[in-house]
């Protein structure tokens, strides 16, 4: 069974490096489809054969299509706000969007290619695009749009978190630091040391995302290497990302919403932009969850800590300490 497998394999390669080699891109998409609808693990091994070769022409429209769309916040409760509003946006206004949590869709695929139920993150590193460009291929006609935690991470070895070759656009949801630290020690428990840890990534381990019988190391890095890592400013212009601010969103709904959407049409997503609509959503879901209600209540010596945390990116990252 094996060496029918190693032929079959190499009979696709030979196949592969020809159509790549003569700038055959149609016909490479049309082998990809071709794969991922009868053998994704066949698809898996090509992709991780030719990666290099991916990379150097990504740019070519004909082979792949960017239709992931990345939902980015430290915390995975505030992509919450954004993806309901856009599940209720679409429900209203039919279009082909749909939504996971990258962790999930991470670990499914991981199973499907046969990786070990331990995941760390050089797993991630060499994997993550190459389960996108499978994303992407299986959903042609639609739109993913992925809830991630994630900091953007890219090596020298031209392995990035996501790539311009499948990514639409991104958002990069921020909320200022001493609510973020509220939030984390509220949910451990009033634990200020564990809350302190998790927000600048102090130990420097990795948080361990688990479903069923998998895991998967998740590196954040911090809230203010997070933050810097998905507002840097070549991530941002190759990708089209947008921020969103939590505070303004509050204060202003139904123009930071419309914003949203706006920025999804500047994407080249085939939306309308219906006022109405976002108003219908605005009047009936304020923005309300244990983040943005908590008015936090913090002692000197935290606020003090936090702010010596930040004090090198305060004012690139916008975040305001005076008048909190």
């Amino acid at each position: 069974m094996q060496i029918i497998k190693n032929i079959q394999f190499n009979y696709y390669l030979i196949k592969l490096k020809d159509l790549i080699k003569n700038s055959k891109f149609t016909e490479i998409q049309t082998l990809f489809l071709e794969l991922n609808n009868k053998n994704q693990y066949l698809l898996f091994q090509l992709l991780c054969d030719q990666f290099n070769n991916f990379i150097s022409i990504r740019s070519t429209d004909s082979i792949f299509q960017k239709n992931i769309i990345f939902l980015n916040s430290f915390i995975m409760e505030n992509n919450k706000i954004i993806s309901d509003f856009l599940k209720f946006y679409f429900q209203k206004n039919p279009s082909p969007f749909l939504f996971n949590n990258f962790n999930d869709l991470f670990l499914q695929s991981a199973h499907q290619c046969k990786l070990k139920s331990d995941l760390n993150f050089q797993n991630v590193i060499d994997n993550s695009v190459i389960f996108q460009i499978m994303w992407s291929l299986s959903s042609q006609s639609s739109i993913r749009v992925l809830e991630n935690e994630f900091a953007f991470f890219s090596t020298p070895q031209n392995f990035n978190f996501c790539d311009s070759a499948t990514t639409n656009c991104y958002f990069i949801i921020l909320d200022h630091p001493y609510n973020i630290y509220a939030h984390l020690k509220n949910k451990l428990g009033n634990e200020r040391e564990l809350a302190l840890n998790i927000m600048f990534n102090l130990d420097d381990r990795p948080e361990i995302y688990k479903k069923d019988t998998f895991s998967l190391e998740v590196i954040k890095k911090g809230y203010a290497i997070h933050t810097k890592s998905w507002r840097d400013a070549n991530v941002t212009n190759s990708m089209r990302g947008h921020v969103v601010d939590l505070k303004t969103l509050i204060d202003d709904p139904l123009e930071g919403y419309s914003k949203i959407i706006l920025h999804l049409i500047n994407s080249g997503n085939k939306i309308k932009l219906n006022y109405d609509l976002i108003e219908e959503y605005v009047n009936n879901n304020p923005i309300s969850n244990n983040i943005t209600d908590q008015s936090p209540s913090l002692s000197n010596n935290e606020k003090k800590f936090i702010q010596k945390q930040f004090e090198q990116l305060a004012e690139e990252l916008d975040f305001d300490f005076e008048n909190n």
